[in-house]
């Protein structure tokens, strides 16, 4: 999925949705505001992405490593949804604030 794609999911999203990228999973924009703020904190990374003209945020962690994350989400009370091939939804979420999310973007350095 190219990161037009995943940004036109993360323009309304109130729950994280994880992608499945090679070894990696990775959330963008405000799934890993909210993988962050309730689930882990994993490194952030900002990066400036010419075709779409905007800076994205993102974080990833290794599949192998996803039982733990499954684990913390059964402790959360969340639910996986893992119906789609590429994408994990952790759903359950209930506080998202899109001024919040705007000011934690801010404050990520640029890659």
């Amino acid at each position: 999925m190219g990161i037009l794609n995943i940004l036109e999911l993360e323009a309304e999203n109130q729950q994280i949705i994880l992608h499945n990228e090679g070894l990696f999973i990775k959330a963008y924009e405000r799934s890993a505001y909210l993988f962050t703020k309730h689930i882990k904190a994993y490194k952030l990374t900002k990066k400036f992405y010419k075709n779409v003209k905007q800076e994205v945020v993102y974080m990833g962690f290794p599949k192998n490593s996803f039982s733990k994350i499954e684990n913390i989400c059964k402790e959360q009370g969340f639910q996986l949804n893992k119906e789609k091939e590429k994408q994990i939804e952790i759903i359950g979420i209930k506080s998202f604030v899109e001024n919040e999310f705007l000011s934690w973007k801010l404050k990520i350095s640029l890659l």
